[in-house]
């Protein structure tokens, strides 16, 4: 009995179901169909987009297994490892820091992915939540670093549900400061990591950029101060897509605006003192 293996070329442009935007395939998927001229009912197979032969039995589960839990776990795990080790690196920098405390925050992001026939543009709606580091709190000194590593959910206007980490390092500038209040401004870079696994397809966006971030910083009692923020940033994006037939990465960028609400709880030696006026001659 002679197989006939007939390799039909599908076109992705109306995307995935799973996710209502993956048209940004740049390749072609192929389906093999192989046909028994006995009359049985043709079986339609995926090729391996390595080996080109049709998948059968376990090297389809392999496949599928190799899309979803090695670029899950691979990925993922490098990205946040990445994040953590570069906070921990500046954390003997920040060990006599004037503020440890946590952060919540709420950011609206204008996201735009390149296709191969056109932009895509969608909008990001996240809430994060985290710790954050100050060098300077309270005290009467211009400058402050302050770095914050949190937890990301993201939920945008297509669908797509992701969970991720964001990793944010600033130096800032007190420009008003008084014994109850500090204001202040500092330009800020951002990394930042958003993972979607769906049962169709796999979505890893990894971002880089800057901005600018105002800030109040309202010192309550000797110890404890509130901070609320506002921040602009502009990042660069790199998403990368993975199903069952492969891997694509697309480019993009991201405008996020970001709300933020610090506790920080202070060291001892972060308060604020008045300097001492120096004598005229």
């Amino acid at each position: 009995m002679t197989i006939i293996t007939v390799y039909l070329e599908e076109s992705d442009e109306k995307g995935d179901l799973d996710t209502g935007r993956r048209a940004s395939r740049t390749s072609i998927r192929r389906i093999a169909a192989t046909f028994v001229p006995s009359g049985l009912n043709p079986i339609a197979q995926p090729v391996d987009p390595y080996t080109e032969t049709p998948c059968v039995g376990n090297q389809l589960e392999n496949h599928v297994e190799k899309g979803s839990t090695t670029m899950k776990f691979f990925f993922v795990a490098s990205r946040l490892a990445l994040l953590v080790g570069l906070f921990t690196v500046l954390l003997p920098q920040l060990a006599a820091a004037g503020g440890l405390g946590m952060y919540f925050g709420d950011s609206r992001g204008d996201q735009t992915v390149k296709l191969p026939f056109g932009d895509q543009s969608f909008n990001n709606d996240r809430f994060e939540v985290g710790v954050v580091l100050d060098t300077n709190v309270a005290r009467n000194e211009l400058l402050n670093v302050r770095a914050s590593l949190g937890y990301v959910y993201t939920d945008n206007t297509v669908g797509d549900k992701a969970h991720g980490g964001a990793f944010d390092l600033g130096i800032g500038a007190g420009f008003w400061r008084t014994p109850k209040f500090r204001l202040w401004a500092a330009p800020i870079v951002r990394i930042g990591v958003d993972y979607y696994d769906g049962s169709v397809v796999q979505i890893l966006d990894l971002g880089f950029g800057g901005g600018v971030r105002f800030g109040l910083n309202w010192h309550v009692s000797p110890r404890i101060s509130v901070s609320p923020s506002i921040a602009y940033q502009y990042l660069y994006i790199r998403e990368t897509i993975t199903d069952d037939f492969g891997k694509d990465q697309l480019n993009g960028s991201e405008q996020l605006i970001t709300a933020r609400f610090t506790f920080l709880f202070r060291d001892l030696r972060d308060v604020y003192r008045t300097r001492p006026r120096s004598r005229s001659r």
